[in-house]
């Protein structure tokens, strides 16, 4: 009988030293939750403690207070929460009110630049004399402005017909193309995509202007060229996400209303003939191709206004070009253009015409005087080594790019150009500038590093608008005394000359404002 009794208090001691145990580790648990902010754990570790040790009154002292100051703590987090979700939401309106504005910030620019005299959406006292100008809209351009919705204003123009959403590549389709359906006459929409099919099929007779974002594409989808509508189509690669398309498909060429086609850096190898069917097109996009000839089909493309072949393999103009009256926009850079024909004399329309970098043109034909209406010339990097008289004719240029070329001399005809704001003479063997240039009182910038010069004309003083001059690497040992009056110069470049110290400070003298760089 003692022997038993014995037995049974052994047992009793370890299971109590075992409950012990477990008491403890449920309160270390439950402080160390505590102390990382884990509140709910700690709560539920102190009541498991005070449940199972509720026959030790120690244990459910502890575990009360650790369940006490345990729900203190939820209930200043829930108000701490409380607090943020409200100042959330206040966040959240303000950007809301800050997003509607910038939305009739957009809204209020397209419709000015339709209606000149635009007060501003919330500017009209009744929405009688508002809404009498804008039912006279007709055309909005929303492009470029990272839309990711419509601004609700665009319902108050109910006739509305074209709208332009270009490179707003994050609108939500689905969502924004449904508040357009009180606008009946639209029936022209621009759009940026990754895939047509993101836009509902119901509107896809509605879009005649698409933007593919999407590259490295090796043909052009289906979905897009079953569009018959189009006349706006971009399937161009970007640096360094080219398209690999080589050969364009026949059902391009039956996009009759094509009036812009971009197919820059899509790696085609040759332009086929049926590109002469496209003869609505006013843009025509092509740089970055393999392009060695174009086909004499381009002269049908009479309304051809803009044509850019950059970053090609031509080695001559086609003919074909020279047919296109009506072009206003010519850019054969980066190819291996050896000669300007004289037939160039037919672009009289030509604004803009650029041949740079083609590094074998020598000659500049007389019939470049021919094209009166150009604003900007660039024959940079080639190797001409002189620029005719004619160029004298030239008199709505405002800028002309001769840089990289082996001129030894200018004319004096050169002083008729009197729109010029930028002139770039760099890299040349030019000894002295015609005192005729003086005469260019529009004159912004001049470029003359990188030639022989020994000094410039007396009257050089006379470019009075010269911001920037910058006379590097030459043989100047002093600069005319009339500089002084070049009182909008900001900055002079003359490292690499011959100045002696007397000399730069009597330029300092004459410049006292402006930054010398000897």
């Amino acid at each position: 009988m003692k022997k038993t009794i014995i037995i049974f208090i052994t047992l009793f001691l370890i299971k109590s030293a075992s409950y012990a145990q477990v008491y403890k580790e449920l309160l270390d648990s439950a402080e160390l939750y505590y102390t990382q902010d884990r509140y709910f754990e700690a709560y539920d570790n102190f009541r498991a403690a005070k449940t199972y040790g509720k026959k030790v009154p120690s244990i459910v002292l502890k575990a009360e207070k650790g369940m006490d100051k345990s729900i203190a703590k939820i209930k200043r987090q829930e108000e701490r929460s409380d607090s943020l979700l409200k100042v959330a939401d206040v966040a959240l309106l303000k950007a809301e009110r800050m997003q509607q504005r910038m939305e009739t910030a957009i809204f209020d620019k397209a419709v000015k630049e339709q209606y000149k005299d635009w007060k501003g959406y919330v500017n009209y006292e009744t929405e009688y004399e508002r809404n009498k100008i804008l039912k006279k809209i007709k055309h909005l351009d929303f492009s470029a402005n990272a839309l990711i919705r419509l601004p609700k204003e665009i319902n108050d123009c109910p006739n509305l017909s074209k709208l332009n959403l270009l490179q707003n590549n994050d609108i939500k389709w689905d969502e924004n193309l449904k508040k357009l359906s009180g606008l009946n006459n639209l029936n022209e929409i621009f759009v940026s995509v990754y895939d047509l099919d993101n836009i509902p099929k119901e509107y896809h007779n509605k879009i005649t202007g698409i933007e593919l974002l999407k590259t490295g594409l090796k043909e052009i989808p289906l979905n897009i060229l079953q569009q018959k509508q189009l006349k706006y189509l971009d399937i161009s690669g970007e640096y360094k996400n080219d398209n690999f398309i080589n050969v364009l498909p026949p059902e391009l060429f039956k996009l009759q209303y094509l009036e812009h086609l971009n197919l820059n850096r899509c790696n085609i190898e040759q332009l086929p003939q049926e590109i002469g069917k496209l003869t609505n097109l006013t843009e025509l996009y092509l740089s970055w191709n393999k392009f060695k000839t174009i086909p004499n089909q381009v002269e049908n493309l009479l309304k051809l206004q803009k044509l850019n072949i950059n970053f090609n393999q031509l080695s001559v103009i086609s003919q074909s070009i020279f047919k296109l009256k009506n072009l206003t926009e010519l850019a054969l850079t980066y190819n291996t253009i050896a000669v300007i024909p004289k037939e160039i004399s037919n672009l009289t329309k030509l604004e803009v015409l650029n041949l740079s970098f083609n590094n074998n043109i020598e000659i500049v034909p007389t019939q470049i005087g021919s094209l009166v209406n150009l604003e900007i010339l660039n024959l940079s990097i080639n190797k001409i080594n002189s620029i005719p008289k004619e160029i004298g004719n030239l008199t709505k240029l405002t800028i002309l790019e001769l840089g990289g070329n082996q001129l030894t001399t200018l004319p004096p005809e050169i002083g008729n150009l009197k729109n010029i704001t930028i002139l770039s003479l760099w890299s040349n063997k030019l000894t002295a500038l015609p005192n005729e240039i003086c005469k260019l009182s529009n004159l912004k910038e001049i470029l003359l590093v990188g030639n022989k010069l020994t000094t410039l004309p007396s009257e050089f003083g006379n470019f009075k608008n010269l911001t920037s001059l910058d006379l590097t690497n030459n043989k100047l040992t002093e600069l005319p005394e009339s500089i002084k009056n070049l009182e909008n110069l900001t900055v002079i470049f003359m490292v690499m000359n011959n100045f002696s110290e007397g000399e730069r400070q009597k330029i300092k003298t004459y410049l006292p404002n402006c930054k010398l760089l000897f």
